[in-house]
């Protein structure tokens, strides 16, 4: 799937609700203090689709939320372009330890019915036979029964599956790669296939957002090999949760 399909589907934004998961799990209350936000420049497409996937997941904007009482910083890390559906991965550190979750989502095909256009009408058959195949393939491989759904986005959380993720020591991982520090990427987003990153992070003083492209872990720049750790150990925790 490209890349540029797959953001220019999330143009649709409205409000995003309260999150159901791990936030009961934390201290009521909001913080004191709200972060400044600095969004590194990951444009707005790219901006529409964090909020389309906080939206249809029942998760507060991290870009304009303030954090609740006791919860010290929130991490997300989205996995784009390869296949559907995508992942993110989420980190909530508080007080009295580390929480997370992984969670599934894909565009919300637009539905082409009631035009006159042959067209029109075939590409509605093919994009509703598409997502039948794409919520097929993810209750069999994922058990995602509930598939959460915004105007543009379909988003499913994994029930947890004890003793398969360690969230601090994922945690610790990621903060020895600099999730919270490294650089923006160099070289500019290049090309309409391949994969890519997005990760942001919330803390009591501060907001980025940063994405890279294809990074590579052989690179002589630092956020390169940086985000490429990141998106690997990202994913063998996922695959740690699924059994595979």
């Amino acid at each position: 799937m490209r890349i540029a399909v797959l953001l220019l589907l999330t143009a649709a934004t409205v409000s995003a609700v309260s999150c159901q998961e791990l936030r009961s799990q934390q201290p009521r209350g909001v913080a004191s203090r709200k972060a400044t936000s600095q969004t590194d420049s990951i444009g707005r497409i790219f901006r529409d689709l964090l909020v389309e996937v906080a939206d249809a997941g029942e998760l507060p904007r991290l870009d304009s939320t303030t954090l609740l009482s006791g919860v010290r910083r929130e991490i997300r890390v989205y996995s784009i372009g390869v296949g559907q559906p995508y992942r993110v991965a989420r980190l909530v550190q508080h007080t009295h330890g580390v929480d997370g979750q992984f969670g599934l989502f894909w565009p919300v095909l637009r539905a082409r019915d009631g035009h006159a256009s042959p067209y029109d009408e075939e590409r509605s058959r093919n994009d509703r036979a598409f997502d039948a195949q794409v919520r097929a393939w993810a209750d069999t491989a994922y058990d995602c029964r509930v598939i959460k759904q915004s105007r543009a986005m379909n988003v499913c959380w994994l029930a947890p599956r004890a003793g398969r993720v360690v969230w601090p020591q994922l945690l610790a991982r990621l903060d020895s790669l600099g999730i919270d520090s490294i650089p923006s990427p160099v070289r500019p987003i290049v090309g309409a296939d391949g994969w890519g990153i997005i990760v942001e992070v919330r803390s009591a003083a501060r907001y980025r957002a940063y994405l890279y492209y294809m990074p590579d872990s052989t690179s002589a720049e630092t956020g390169e090999r940086a985000s490429a750790g990141i998106w690997t150990a990202a994913y063998e925790a996922f695959m740690r949760r699924v059994g595979r």
